[in-house]
């Protein structure tokens, strides 16, 4: 915990400069609330603190490597070669480094958040802007918390800013009390932010991740499991986001372009820059679009539609994902590479390639080094929420027209494919399924393909299901066996010896 209260200090240092350089002479060492936060410009870095604590660039970040990896590594759609088959295997244990590390980095980043939370409010400045800062601290909080609640269920809940280890102690609190924390941080958030950027939190970034919130608290491991109330909640929040100015973009690649950042389906980024050290992604170099020309992809249908690139490999389609999935839907198309011909003519297959093959749905042609890429990590998206919403729906008025509606939405766009080569895959659903439930897996499979690789959402569906069990055995060369817990990750041990209130989890 030393060190991630000096990494605080490091960080707001960094931002501090960079607002004002008449503080280039100030004893960091001894930095302190008394002179540091006084003044709007302060406010302002503490709040871009906390972003740069979730976005930063290179191995440790949160969403540059460790939740790509691993998280999405634990569910069925992604493998690693080497080393990096370890999440899809689940051969790992509580001593496992990079589990321990998003922990500390969430924790971390919970801590940006606390500092901004608390001392903000004690500065002399206009009181929406000051109470819009405020929300953006207590956005990404909630952020970090909701991830938390679902890779490890209860957790400390860590409201003030720590500054001395006895902070830092606390018992693991319910899921009810964590959740209700993530609520009032996020109703906050979206009845006092006004920017509108979509690389910082927004309004309708805060209904977004809401929405989603309450339909994971109806799932089957939320504390309202199966609760209609709470799918209303979420139904009505989503229907707020949609009746904002999000719109989809009518090609699916395009949204991930470099060229189109921050387009009219993008809720909430985070923001790359390849010319600026530490500011790039790696996320494309860590599957198979990094800087390394390999060749071009080809698919019967659209002819050549990416050259893609060799990365490292470190994160793969999985072959369950590939046969799983439609060969002429677009998004798969545009996502993986399931198959590709080689210049000599010969046919390459996830079938007979252990370790997978490469995710291309980020490219960036013009990267210059590993960590330089410019590609944004979009955490909310438009048609996320339309899914949300009609799953919602269904749950309260199965079959619904409006439910078939907004699923309808995110297919079509699929179908149109790029405007020129359609593939007429896949086809509307509309009227064709027979109950409650059938419309929830075609939900669930919609989900599987239209947000693929994006950051968990693929582990936590299959969660929040109750579908770890069934999909997760079934997903790699090697057959895993279950065990009761494995939905969670296990609390891990270097934590446990830091502080003693900490419990383990079941099965670990």
């Amino acid at each position: 915990m030393k060190k991630f209260i000096f990494s605080l200090t490091a960080i707001v240092f960094l931002s501090l400069s960079a607002c004002d350089t008449s503080l280039d002479e100030t004893p960091y060492s001894v930095l302190s609330p008394g002179n540091f936060y006084s003044s709007v410009d302060d406010a302002i870095a503490a709040t871009l603190a906390t972003y740069s604590s979730i976005a930063a660039g290179g191995g440790g970040s949160i969403y540059g490597q460790q939740i790509p990896i691993y998280i999405n590594g634990f569910s069925d759609e992604q493998q690693g070669g080497g080393p990096w088959s370890t999440p899809a295997l689940y051969a790992f244990d509580a001593t496992y480094a990079p589990i321990q590390g998003m922990w500390q980095q969430m924790y971390r980043a919970v801590n940006f958040c606390n500092a901004a939370i608390d001392n903000i409010p004690g500065i002399s400045m206009d009181e929406e802007f000051k109470n819009s800062l405020i929300g953006e601290a207590r956005f990404v909080r909630a952020l970090m918390y909701f991830n938390l609640v679902r890779m490890f269920g209860p957790v400390p809940l860590e409201l003030t800013e720590s500054v001395d280890l006895s902070d830092a102690f606390g018992p693991r609190e319910s899921k009810e009390a964590i959740y209700q924390s993530i609520i009032e941080d996020l109703q906050f958030a979206e009845n006092n932010i006004t920017q509108t950027s979509t690389s910082r939190a927004t309004s309708g970034a805060a209904k977004g991740l809401l929405a989603k919130v309450y339909l994971t608290m109806a799932g089957v491991e939320g504390p309202n499991a199966g609760e209609n109330a709470y799918y209303t909640l979420a139904r009505d929040k989503a229907l707020e986001v949609m009746g904002m100015s999000y719109f989809l973009q009518e090609d699916y690649d395009q949204v991930f372009s470099v060229d189109n950042e921050g387009n009219s389906e993008v809720i909430f980024e985070l923001q790359h820059d390849r010319g600026i050290d530490g500011q790039g992604s790696r996320l494309a170099q860590l599957s198979g679009g990094g800087v390394f020309f390999q060749g071009p992809l080809y698919h019967p249908t659209l002819g050549i539609k990416h050259g893609f690139n060799q990365g490292w490999g470190v994160i793969n389609v999985s072959q369950k994902w590939c046969r799983e999935t439609d060969s002429d839907d677009y998004r798969k198309i545009t996502s993986a590479v399931c198959e590709y011909e080689r210049f000599d003519g010969t046919m390459i297959s996830v079938e007979n390639r252990a370790p997978g093959m490469p995710i291309i749905k980020w490219q960036d042609d013009l990267a210059t080094g590993f960590d330089a890429h410019d590609n944004n990590h979009i955490l909310l998206r438009y048609a996320d929420i339309l899914l949300i919403y009609a799953e919602a729906e269904n749950e309260i008025n199965p079959l619904s027209a409006d439910a078939y509606a907004a699923l309808e939405q995110v297919r079509k766009r699929a179908r149109d494919a790029d405007g020129v080569n359609i593939t007429g895959v896949p086809i509307d659903l509309t009227g064709t399924l027979g109950s409650k439930e059938e419309f929830r897996q075609a939900i669930i499979d919609e989900r599987q393909i239209e947000l693929a690789f994006e950051f968990g959402e693929r582990w936590f569906d299959l969660k929040r299901h109750g579908l770890i069990q069934q999909e997760i055995t079934e997903a790699v060369l090697q057959p895993i066996t279950y065990f009761t817990g494995m939905e969670y990750l296990p609390i891990p041990n270097q934590e446990r010896v830091l502080n003693p209130n900490l419990t383990q989890n079941t099965g670990w």
